[in-house]
């Protein structure tokens, strides 16, 4: 089982490839909700560092929405907005990951791990803006006030990867995962995307785990 078998050991060589680039928005277009290998190992990350529990990676290709689920490079990490100390771990991750890491580059640590976007508490964070932080409603609410925890994403922290960093293909993956092959990233684009992406709408050192 993919869950049991992968075993994360520290290492300092990730810190010293070349930073990925800011991710642009690569929607799913393919039905392989199976879960990669990268998506797992950020999942068993951030629930060992962070607490909280692990939530659901693969979802079925049915109805017409589009969702990184639907490839298994989505993953939900259930801590909750409303309980003040899983709230503060959810935050706690975010700004390590949007932080400025030992390259002196910013959002490093997301943008090794190859993170495209969070939803969190009303908020997405995309790397194709950034990750500057933007007010969130699905596509699926009305308003805020008729959306529910699960939408609103109140109750996890919804986090897309790249096509690379859910097949560990990124800097971050490099010596956490057995089998990790590193491919360097490509130049960064010159032109970001307009959308905000998909839904429409508008404690330890992280380096060494």
């Amino acid at each position: 089982m993919l869950l049991a078998s992968l075993c994360l050991v520290g290492s300092a060589h990730a810190t010293t490839l070349p930073v990925e680039p800011y991710a642009q928005y690569d929607a799913q277009s393919t039905c392989s909700p199976a879960a990669k290998k990268g998506t797992v190992a950020l999942g068993r990350y951030l629930v060992r560092t962070y607490g909280g529990r692990f939530g659901r990676i693969g979802e079925p290709c049915t109805g017409r929405s589009v969702s990184e689920h639907k490839e298994g490079r989505a993953f939900d990490w259930m801590v909750s907005s409303r309980r003040k100390a899983q709230r503060a771990r959810a935050y706690q991750f975010l700004r390590a990951a949007f932080a400025t890491g030992p390259s002196g580059q910013p959002a490093e640590l997301a943008r090794r791990m190859g993170i495209m976007y969070v939803i969190f508490n009303d908020h997405i964070y995309a790397s194709y803006d950034h990750f500057a932080p933007r007010p969130y409603r699905s596509e699926g609410c009305a308003s805020l006030r008729k959306c529910s925890a699960t939408l609103r994403h109140l109750n996890h922290v919804h986090i897309s990867l790249t096509r690379a960093g859910a097949a560990a293909s990124t800097s971050w993956y490099v010596g956490r995962v057995p089998g990790a092959v590193y491919v360097p990233p490509a130049p960064d684009p010159v032109v970001p995307p307009a959308g905000p992406g998909p839904y429409g709408g508008d404690p330890s050192n992280p380096w060494h785990h």
